[in-house]
């Protein structure tokens, strides 16, 4: 029993040295860039970019930049056309870049402005509207783009929704009650990318680290009822071991980028055993279908730093779901969603 024993403490410190010195050193993904288009160069951290269609991205360059304010680039050419009227409202009224919401069918943006003001304009400048707001507002377009619904926090919560019409827009076309408040919590709850389905139901993503399941998001589906019994809940555990990451969504909420930090387990482990500094993480995308539970890895990128904010960020998907686009190194990609 005595040798039994020596041979089961050999063959257990066999299997913790092959853990950490045999352990795979690069996440089983596929390479990111290899796969990806290169469209377009942007100017530092601080552009950003949505989708206006399928064919034709919108870029937002800070002031400083060599193209400042909108710039709109179609897929096929990669040379961006200066939007000069929207960019000339956008700067005036102290735009707020990550407000900015792309209208289903690209032909409005609406942003928020440093006085919480709503501005709705479309995409040449020809209309625009600004909306006074007394506080801090999230704002969704209608998925039949007629207007949008306005989300106002109070006392850390989210317990209704007022609706404005492009025909009236400084009107409140309806004040809605929300079957479930929507904590006001940006640390946890994706303010950025509440989402609206096709029958006006709310889709708000929570994420959260659970010790047994991992990184997971809770999407509450949220319809306009006062009945917290008509709530239906999605959770979609992460595709990957991760720890921190973020999402985003396509219009109508289906389809969900995760973008992940990966920490491959033998760099963990040495770290934790205080025989090494900071593992070195890469960052990798997937989509994953809410409807079909499809999962669609993309590929990884290492991060030079470690920092992963130095990975690919600013992740968009086109509104027919069929590529996602990032900022990495001061350019756009964009790669196929399937």
């Amino acid at each position: 029993m005595r040798w039994l024993a020596i041979i089961c403490g050999i063959a257990a410190a066999v299997s913790v040295v092959a853990y950490l010195f045999v352990d795979q050193t690069r996440p089983d993904l596929p390479p990111l860039l290899p796969h990806s288009r290169k469209v377009a160069p942007v100017d530092g951290g601080q552009s950003r970019h949505w989708w206006l269609n399928a064919r034709d991205l919108l870029v937002l360059n800070p002031p400083n930049a060599t193209r400042p304010g909108f710039n709109r680039i179609p897929l096929d050419k990669g040379e961006g056309t200066r939007l000069t009227a929207i960019s000339t409202l956008f700067e005036a009224s102290a735009g707020v870049a990550d407000s900015v919401r792309i209208s289903p069918t690209g032909k409005w943006v609406l942003w928020t402005a440093r006085d919480n003001s709503i501005h709705v304009a479309t995409v040449d400048g020809s209309k625009h509207y600004r909306v006074p707001q007394t506080g801090p507002t999230y704002n969704v377009w209608n998925n039949d783009e007629s207007g949008w619904y306005v989300l106002k926090p109070a006392n850390d919560i989210i317990d209704h929704v007022e609706r404005h019409d492009l025909s009236a827009p400084m009107k409140t076309a309806r004040w809605a009650p929300l079957a479930q408040p929507i904590p006001h919590d940006p640390r946890h709850v994706m303010m950025d990318c509440i989402g609206i389905t096709d029958d006006s139901k709310f889709v708000v993503a929570l994420l959260q680290y659970n010790a047994r399941l991992g990184f997971l998001a809770d999407f509450g589906v949220i319809p306009l009822v006062a009945n917290p019994a008509t709530v239906n809940h999605i959770q979609l555990q992460a595709p990957y071991v991760a720890r921190t990451g973020d999402l985003t969504t396509a219009v109508g909420a289906y389809k969900v980028v995760w973008r992940l930090d990966i920490v491959l387990p033998r760099p963990q482990t040495l770290h934790d055993l205080g025989l090494q500094g900071s593992p070195q993480p890469s960052v990798g995308l997937w989509v994953v279908d809410r409807q079909t539970n499809q999962t669609v890895p993309l590929g990884y990128v290492d991060v030079l730093s470690h920092n992963p904010g130095d990975g690919p960020h600013d992740i968009r998907i086109a509104p027919d779901g069929s590529r996602v686009s990032f900022i990495y190194r001061n350019a756009i990609y964009t790669v196929p969603a399937t």
